[in-house]
């Protein structure tokens, strides 16, 4: 497996009712909704947020999160888009996949 996709910019992805954007610190607090839910984090390799106070710090866990997606996307290594819902400009959830060699090739769904 070659690791040469490497688009110019983030894809964005639209259906009716949905948007799958890159996500930004503005959706700290709906990243941090989202994390604190046991049934999501049980898929990723992060606790479960409990703290919004020390989420939303710009050291906190969601901020980090969202930095480390964009990190991994700009070295080529995967992408995971957010899904906000259009209706209110929410981020509900994420879904994406890896593409590194040394890393398992998967799509996930999360809330």
């Amino acid at each position: 497996m070659s690791n040469d996709f490497s688009p110019s910019s983030f894809p964005l992805l639209e259906t009716e009712r949905l948007l799958l954007r890159e996500t930004s610190l503005q959706d700290a607090e709906a990243t941090f909704a989202v994390f604190s839910d046991p049934r999501v984090t049980q898929f990723h390799d992060l606790d479960t947020f409990t703290s919004i106070k020390e989420a939303m710090s710009t050291t906190g866990y969601a901020y980090a999160v969202i930095e480390r997606r964009a990190k991994r996307f700009e070295r080529g290594d995967g992408i995971r888009w957010g899904i906000i819902r259009k209706q209110d400009n929410v981020l509900i959830g994420s879904c994406g996949f890896s593409w590194n060699p040394q890393v398992r090739s998967k799509l996930v769904l999360h809330h």
